[in-house]
């Protein structure tokens, strides 16, 4: 697998992403992000659009960060 981006470890004092990984779009503070399984975030547009909802590096599916932080918080 080839890694998008060399700073794909960079992320705010909350630990979330701060940028996509294929654009380097930073993320404003309500705006969506999609992330796979093992964290690589990706823009919506990029997400949607060229990646079509599907991580480069891990194959797995991008999902909002909105909706996987809302899930995480029911379960608990």
């Amino acid at each position: 697998m080839i890694r998008l981006d060399t700073h794909a470890g960079e992320s705010d004092m909350t630990g979330d992403k701060t940028h996509c990984e294929r654009c380097r779009h930073v993320f404003g503070a309500n705006e969506p992000s999609y992330a796979c399984q093992f964290a690589c975030t990706f823009c919506k547009v990029c997400a949607t659009t060229a990646l079509h909802l599907r991580c480069p590096n891990c194959q797995g599916v991008l999902e909002d960060t909105r909706l996987i932080d809302k899930n995480k918080q029911t379960e608990n």
